[in-house]
């Protein structure tokens, strides 16, 4: 009698992993663009440090990054990956379901961390910015709570729409305001109350935790109420996404 021993799901995840690496490497434009639009940001609101500060310069330009990995990469990657039947084969073998969408969304996280390291890099380059040890880990930290409202995002919107082809435009749809709204109504240029507006959306509670991370000193009573908007967005995203997600075209 022949004996197959059945894979652990350490074993079946990290398989994944290094398959899902590939995949990113294979469409490394869709992630090297997530990172331009960031460092585009940076680059020029160089003026902007002196006006509104280093941390609200680079707290927009990670929360940037953030939407462009999100927004617009991850469910691209997911809707063709659909769209190829990778998914519907993957079901197939004896896997448990969760492990296909974890694989992904840890890659993701460490694309995160990739963006938000250059923009510190690129803020320390450009415009002299030093920043302590201790926020660097923080920003690591906090990159990744405010990431997951993002990831979150482009699982609803990929589980909510179908092909790779409206994925992608509904996607730019979504991003685009947020990215620009978001921007530009924190820095306070679209009135003020749109400025209050964009301080609760996804991207303002990103921004903000990003600021946190940079100035410690600063934590108060706000800081839980953001933490609390964040677990709400991402809960909220992640629902519609996971309830109405589709692993293969019908």
């Amino acid at each position: 009698m022949f004996t197959t021993n059945k894979p652990s799901t350490f074993q079946v995840l990290l398989s994944l992993l290094q398959a899902d690496t590939v995949v990113v490497w294979r469409q490394r434009k869709s992630v090297v663009m997530s990172f331009v639009l960031p460092l585009i940001f940076l680059i020029s609101w160089r003026g902007m440090v002196e006006k509104a500060g280093a941390n609200f310069v680079i707290g927009t330009c990670i929360s940037v990054g953030l939407v462009g990995i999100g927004v617009l990469s991850y469910p691209n990657l997911v809707a063709r990956d659909r769209e190829r039947g990778v998914f519907q084969r993957l079901r197939t073998a004896p896997i448990p379901s969760w492990t296909i969408m974890v694989s992904r969304l840890l890659i993701q996280l460490v694309v995160i961390w990739i963006m938000s390291c250059l923009i510190l890099v690129g803020a320390n380059l450009l415009d002299q910015i030093a920043i302590v040890p201790q926020s660097v880990v923080l920003i690591l930290i906090v990159s990744l709570l405010a990431g997951s409202i993002f990831l979150a995002l482009g699982q609803a919107i990929v589980g909510l729409i179908s092909t790779s082809d409206s994925v992608n435009g509904i996607a730019r749809l979504v991003a685009f305001p947020i990215i620009f709204i978001g921007a530009l109504g924190a820095a306070g240029l679209l009135g003020n109350v749109i400025q209050t507006i964009v301080q609760w959306s996804p991207f303002g509670v990103a921004q903000s935790l990003i600021q946190f991370a940079l100035s410690p000193a600063t934590w108060d009573g706000q800081l839980v109420v953001i933490l609390i908007m964040t677990v709400v967005y991402t809960a909220l995203f992640a629902r519609i996404g996971i309830r109405w997600f589709k692993w293969n075209i019908v």
